[in-house]
C-alpha cells in the first residue's frame, strides 16, 4: 500500500479533489519558482473576471481556515483563504494546506501541500500569479466584502503561485488604506471610545489602535472538531479608550511580530464582544492594515512613544477594560 508520502493530490476541477497514486510534490514558498509565461503585472482595483494571466502585489489583511469538500466526497481539503489589498482594492486567495482523502480501500491519509500556513502573518507583503480570477459568489460578497477572488494551487496548476516577499514588514508598499486621500480624515475612522460605546453598530466603522502588548497567547479546544486552536488576546489603546483584540486562528500567531507602542493596527468593519470587558474580533470581512500609510496613525505611535517614556501605561492591563489612558 503506498504511503501518505507517495501520493499527490490534483484537482478534478476547482471545486473537488481526487488522490493519485504519484510522487507527491513539496510546494513550498521557499522553493524557487520560475514563470514560464508573461504575467501582467495588476493593480487589484484593475483586475477582471476570467482567464488571463496576472501578477498582483498586497498584502495579507485576513487569514481564515476552510474546509471544501469533493463531489463525490473523496476528500477534503483544509485551505486558506487569505485577503489580500493593495492601496486600491483586495481579493480572496484561496490557497491549500492539507488534504484529507478517504476511500473505502485505504485508511484515510492526511496530506500536506504547503507550509506557507506555517509562515503567514497579517501585514505580510505578498505576491501572487494566477491564470484566472474568478467571481465571488453572493455568500462571499456579503461576508468577506470582496467580488473577486483565485485558487491558487501549485501542486496541480504550476501557471500559479503565492510568494511571501523578502523583508515584507518593512517598507510604505501596499499600505496606504483604502479610500485613504492624504490630507482628509478616512471615511468611517472613529475612537476607540466611541467604538466601544455602540457606534461598532454603524456601517463598516473602522478603528485605529496602538500595540500595549500581548495579555495572553494559549491553545484552545474546538469542541466538535477536537482540534486545538491559537488565540491570542492584545491589549490596545488609542488617546481615549483600551480594549482587548482578541485573535483566534492563524491571525493570532501576527502578534508575535508586533511591538509595544510602536505597531499601529487599522481595523476595518471589526465586531464587538461585551463582556467583563471590551474585546474586539476579527471577523471574516474585517480588513487588518498593519502599520499603515496615514497620518493618523503617525501621529498615534508618536502619542503612545511620549505615554512610554512618562511611564503612563507601564502598569497592568486594568480589569474590565474601562478605563481611560490619563496623559
Amino acid at each position: 500500500m503506498p504511503s501518505s508520502q507517495e501520493r499527490e493530490v490534483q484537482c478534478q476541477n476547482r471545486d473537488g479533489l481526487v488522490a493519485a497514486d504519484e510522487k507527491a510534490i513539496d510546494h513550498s514558498p521557499l522553493q524557487i519558482w520560475k514563470p514560464k509565461v508573461h504575467y501582467q503585472e495588476t493593480d487589484i482595483s484593475n483586475l477582471s473576471p476570467g482567464p488571463s494571466f496576472v501578477a498582483l502585489t498586497g498584502r495579507v489583511a485576513n487569514l481564515l481556515d476552510q474546509s471544501t469538500n469533493s463531489n463525490p466526497p473523496q476528500a477534503t481539503m483544509d485551505h486558506l483563504e487569505v485577503l489580500v489589498k493593495d492601496n486600491m482594492g483586495v481579493i480572496l486567495v484561496l490557497y491549500p494546506l492539507h488534504v484529507v482523502v478517504t476511500r473505502l480501500t485505504v485508511p484515510k491519509v492526511r496530506l500536506r501541500c504547503s507550509e506557507m500556513e506555517h509562515q503567514l502573518r497579517l501585514g505580510q507583503l505578498v505576491k501572487v500569479w494566477t491564470p484566472h480570477i474568478s467571481i465571488a459568489d453572493y455568500d462571499t460578497l456579503a461576508s468577506r466584502r470582496v467580488s473577486l477572488f483565485t485558487w491558487v494551487f501549485p501542486a496541480k496548476d504550476n501557471s500559479c503561485y503565492f510568494q511571501i516577499q523578502n523583508e515584507s514588514n518593512r517598507g510604505a508598499m501596499c499600505k496606504t488604506p483604502l479610500g485613504y486621500q492624504g490630507g482628509k480624515r478616512l471615511p468611517g475612522l472613529i475612537t476607540l471610545k466611541d467604538f466601544v460605546n455602540g457606534r461598532h453598530e454603524i456601517m463598516r466603522p473602522k478603528i485605529l489602535v496602538c500595540v500595549n502588548g500581548v495579555e495572553k497567547r494559549r491553545k484552545e479546544i474546538v469542541t466538535k472538531a477536537e482540534l486545538y486552536i491559537e488565540v491570542a488576546d492584545v491589549s490596545v489603546f488609542d488617546d481615549t479608550f483600551e480594549a482587548t483584540l482578541a485573535l483566534r486562528g492563524r491571525i493570532a500567531l501576527s502578534a508575535a511580530d508586533w511591538n509595544r507602542s510602536e505597531t499601529i493596527l487599522l481595523l476595518s468593519d471589526p465586531d464587538l464582544r461585551i463582556g467583563e470587558k471590551s474585546t474586539i474580533c476579527i471577523k471574516p470581512g474585517t480588513h487588518v492594515d498593519v502599520d499603515p500609510s496615514m497620518s493618523e496613525a503617525i501621529w498615534l505611535r508618536n502619542f503612545a512613544q511620549r505615554l512610554t517614556k512618562n511611564e503612563h501605561i507601564n502598569q497592568l492591563f486594568p480589569e474590565g477594560g474601562n478605563n481611560s489612558l490619563h496623559i
